[in-house]
């Protein structure tokens, strides 16, 4: 497809290389849009870097390449300004990698990001060039050339596109969000064989950050999560929708992930709601019920408040109604409308507030200052500590379920986190009955790495990171109260990708087990190759909630 007439004049031969000034230039003009890529890349090297990475990160950070292969870094202009540009290493014969396209949004989809990577692929000559997983591009890879080496796509040699269609889709590649960045490398790539030898090429492992506060953790002596759970076992005894919910075996699934045994504690039926979150609110409302009344527990007269992702909010609307108080929920922009409708079939109101978890926090907290509500987060900081601690406490009940229906004690258990309740709440529980030799290992969304970070950094930080298909784990800052338990009970923090988390779901819906990548994060990043998993290895996980709830 040929531009149009007006389309704005590209001054540069396709591909110019560029010196110092010129990646000060582009880099100058898209500083807001690399920074974010940067910082993802390098927290990547810190915790489990290759050659590669660290070569790549160094020369993006001194703008000037490196030594191995100077002429590294490409440019298109248009008009006299800079249009999109593109990084390229080639570190020996065999391998290339291609990362960092930038391109301006006025210059999308006329054509010049095409041009670059036919200038990279020139550049790459017949090496194997390492490209990303993105499930939503694969086809487009496809089309131009590439092949699929086990997990990762991955393409050699040239680029041969045709026209009209297969030249927009080969730009739409590598067409980055507004205010986003591609920080794409591969971790391990070999010079692509054929047969069985492409099988074996290596995937892309999750990242995984050793907990050097284990034990000890980040606060000694500090509040930490309440870890008996005898409390809300007799409370949830008196209601009519409580029952236990099934721990499932999965043989099949253990063989494809290379395990003895994998062992997953099904949310997807909790209390008719879908989620462990049915646990945590009501209870935390039925334990303020009770103490008006043990006889007549009532919470009449009252209004809860919370920021949700979903299935918190259900959970509060749940309570709420049970109780006779009003419930009223804050959501982000991001979360769907399918979560607004259950929550208002439960007889909350629904307010819509900020494209963040963390605004429509923020708007929750300030109608409860306004209005005398009782806020009611499953997060925690300074000076709020009990509402949230006591919907960690509700957690528990499935903790206690898990230890009574394991045959014996697990080597491994995978919790998937946002602010960290669930996983603080079973981690204390489960080093309480089983110890210290249960390995116990966090999941987070790459793009929101709030506890892995908080871990690393020695302190509780806010992550930063674009929105994740993660969306009930999408949180930027950890709860305080959690982060203080996992950083005295977990073994190491863990980070799955997107495509991961997809990977996930779609594996999991073929072993008989319907999620949603939220859900199934702690599972995915079993089945993408989690380190440390030997054949012996009897893994516990929950699948948090069920597929409704996506």
């Amino acid at each position: 497809m040929k531009p149009a007439s007006d389309t704005p004049r590209r001054d540069d031969a396709p591909g110019t290389k560029l010196g110092e000034d010129g990646l000060a230039e582009i880099y100058g003009v898209l500083r807001p849009i690399i920074r974010p890529a940067l910082h993802a890349l390098a927290r990547r090297a810190a915790d489990r870097a290759t050659a590669t990475d660290l070569a790549l990160l160094e020369a993006l950070r001194r703008g000037n390449g490196q030594a191995a292969d100077p002429q590294r870094d490409f440019l298109t202009k248009v008009d006299g300004r800079p249009a999109a540009a593109i990084s390229v290493v080639n570190p020996d014969a065999a391998n290339a990698f291609r990362g960092f396209y930038l391109s301006r949004p006025e210059f999308r989809g006329q054509g010049h990001g095409f041009a670059l990577w036919q200038a990279v692929l020139r550049h790459a000559g017949t090496r194997s060039v390492g490209l990303d997983r993105m499930p939503d591009q694969q086809a487009n890879y496809a089309r131009s050339g590439s092949a699929r080496p086990g997990r990762t796509i991955r393409c050699r040699g040239s680029c041969a596109p045709g026209a009209g269609k297969t030249r927009t889709a080969c730009h739409r590649v590598m067409t980055l969000e507004l205010g986003q960045a591609s920080a794409v490398c591969t971790r391990e790539t070999k010079r692509l064989g054929s047969g069985a030898a492409v099988e074996k090429e290596p995937a892309r492992v999750p990242h995984v950050l050793t907990n050097p506060h284990r034990g000890p953790g980040l606060s000694p002596g500090a509040l930490r999560p309440v870890s008996d759970a005898s409390g809300v076992s007799a409370l949830l005894a008196r209601c009519p929708k409580h029952a236990a919910t099934p721990l499932r075996q999965a043989p099949d699934l253990a063989r494809t992930c290379g395990v003895a045994e994998v062992w997953i504690k099904d949310e997807s039926t909790r209390m008719g709601l879908g989620s462990f979150k049915a646990l945590g609110a009501a209870f935390a409302i039925a334990r303020d019920a009770a103490r008006v009344s043990a006889e007549t527990p009532s919470a009449k007269g009252r209004t809860y408040v919370a920021a949700s992702a979903g299935n918190h909010g259900l959970s509060v609307a749940a309570g709420a109604a049970v109780f006779g108080a009003r419930a009223v929920i804050y959501l982000s922009d991001t979360v769907p409308e399918a979560f607004a409708t259950r929550l208002r079939a439960k007889g909350a109101e629904v307010v819509r507030a900020g494209a963040t978890y963390e605004d429509s926090m923020e708007a929750a907290e300030r109608a409860a200052q306004d209005n005398g509500w009782t806020l009611l987060s499953d997060s925690s900081w300074p000076g709020y500590t009990d509402l949230p601690s006591a919907v960690m406490e509700g957690y528990l009940q499935m903790a206690a379920e898990c230890v009574v229906q394991m045959p014996a004690p697990p080597t491994h258990v995978l919790l998937q986190a946002g602010v960290g309740g669930l996983a603080a709440a079973l981690a204390g529980h489960f080093r309480a009955a089983w110890g210290d030799a249960p390995q116990i290992i966090v999941v987070e969304p790459e793009a929101a790495p709030a506890l892995y970070d908080s871990i690393r950094a020695g302190e509780l930080v806010t992550s930063t990171g674009p929105v994740s298909n993660m969306g009930r784990l999408d949180c930027k800052t950890p709860s305080m109260v959690a982060l203080r338990g996992l950083s005295q009970d977990a073994d190491s923090f863990v980070t799955i990708s997107e495509a991961e988390a997809e990977d996930g779901v779609a594996t999991l819906s073929q072993h008989g087990f319907a999620t949603t990548p939220s859900g199934g994060a702690g599972l995915a990043a079993l089945i993408a190759g989690l380190p440390g998993m030997g054949p012996e290895a009897r893994v516990l996980t929950i699948l948090s909630e069920g597929p409704e709830n996506g």
